[in-house]
């Protein structure tokens, strides 16, 4: 049994100060300092955060482990528009992903998740020579090596094998660990065929899906050349807005679908930092929110850092609805309470809150305030004083300290240089392409 004392704690639901948390991989006991009796228990580890700030650890909605290694690769590149950006980077990347690239892409990707506070992730993977059993490379790397959990599936679409990568996100719903959770991946509308959407469907049952969705106006284009109907139509088509569906970007989608969202009880990934740097826009948050969809956050590869996302969805969904008050901090805590609430019905844990029964996920920060702090603006506390400047100290996956005093406590110092020769390997057989 672990302790934490004297922290002051905040979970996006409450703020309370300078109280204990008992926990192994579950948290225990939450109490104030005064009802704290260290003899009455036995401690393996206690914790003094002398008043530091304890947060849940956050969750990566959406992303793409397989694109670790594009950091510093040099490729000639001089994209036009979004189809020029798969053509010329991404797609000449995950075409040759083997084994070793994919776990050690994993490897590397978790380790900076954790720096930033990260403990769960939702991936959306592709890897052209490392189809069969490429989500259990990443439970491999992201679960069993660091201790983190992940909900993984591989992007379904007629640039692969597509009877390969349907066969994969089967076995892997079928055989996937106890950290670890799986959603069926479809890459997007425009890389499958009607056949493969039919094909696709009629194997796959009511197993939810993970797809990207009218990311750039390339998207909407083509799906209504090959049916007449927009992305979510053409998808409701085929009757795969299956229960508990993840959908990423939405940012071409009109209100008839989002409304068609909501009653199928879709969840939303918005991406934001992504989508400006590919330019293909803003999700257009208006329809959202009148339609109560649930929505949560990723970086969609773009990084690890969460808090950097929040601050740019919050800036950028200012500017893109015209108005100072258009979205507001608690619309963010409202998104990253539904990423908490989707992560954990699929993981089928508790995640998301520093109180009894919940999984002992969390961050903490030595936050020095020097405007007074209290529960009416503690949340302007974390937004513009933690985010700003995050710089988590410790962090806890299921119980376990991934993090001490900014340090890596599992033994994965050697895998650094490792990981650059596996891309250096990576990038040798891009540039022969």
């Amino acid at each position: 049994m672990n302790v934490i004392i004297n922290a002051d704690i905040y979970d996006f639901h409450k703020y309370k100060t300078n109280v204990f948390i008992i926990f192994d991989k579950e948290i225990k006991k939450v109490g104030p300092m005064s009802e704290f009796k260290e003899e009455a228990f036995e401690f393996e580890n206690i914790l003094d955060l002398n008043g530091g700030l304890l947060l849940p650890a956050f969750i990566n909605g959406h992303t793409h482990i397989y694109s670790t290694f594009a950091r510093g690769l040099n490729l000639p590149f001089s994209p036009n528009n979004f189809q020029d950006i798969l053509d010329q980077l991404w797609w000449k990347i995950d075409s040759k992903i083997d084994e070793e690239t994919l776990y050690y892409s994993g490897l590397m990707y978790g380790l900076e998740a954790i720096h930033n506070g990260v403990t769960t992730i939702i991936d959306h993977n592709a890897s052209g020579e490392h189809i069969k059993n490429s989500s259990f490379t990443l439970e491999k790397s992201i679960c069993k090596s660091l201790k983190m959990k992940g909900i993984f599936c591989y992007e379904t679409s007629d640039r692969f094998p597509i009877e390969e990568c349907i066969e994969e996100n089967l076995q892997f719903f079928k055989k996937h660990g106890r950290n670890s959770a799986a959603l069926f991946g479809m890459h997007a509308s425009m890389s499958l065929s009607e056949t493969s959407l039919m094909n696709i469907k009629n194997i796959i049952g009511d197993i939810p899906i993970h797809i990207h969705c009218s990311e750039s106006i390339d998207d909407v284009q083509d799906s209504i050349e090959k049916s007449g109907l927009r992305v979510i139509e053409r998808l409701d088509k085929y009757n795969l807005l299956n229960n508990n569906s993840l959908i990423a970007h939405c940012v071409h989608i009109n209100n008839e679908e989002a409304k068609l969202m909501k009653e199928k009880n879709i969840r939303v990934a918005f991406n934001v930092n992504s989508n400006m740097n590919n330019t293909v826009g803003l999700p257009y948050y208006k329809y959202f929110r009148e339609n109560n969809l649930k929505t949560i956050i990723g970086t969609d590869g773009l990084g690890c850092n969460m808090a950097y996302e929040y601050i740019t969805l919050v800036h950028s969904f200012k500017n893109k609805l015209g108005n100072p008050n258009a979205f507001g901090l608690g619309d963010l805590v409202t998104l990253i309470n539904d990423g908490y609430s989707y992560a954990s019905d699929l993981l089928n844990i508790k995640l998301g809150r520093i109180e009894e029964g919940f999984s002992a996920d969390f961050q903490s920060y030595k936050y020095s305030p020097f405007t007074e702090i209290n529960e009416e603006n503690i949340l302007d506390h974390v937004f513009y004083g933690v985010f700003f400047n995050l710089k988590p100290l410790n962090v806890w996956s299921s119980g376990l300290q991934v993090l001490n005093e900014n340090q890596i406590t599992l033994n994965v110092k050697n895998e650094y240089k490792r990981a650059q020769q596996v891309s250096k390997k990576l990038w040798n057989r891009i540039k022969m392409v």
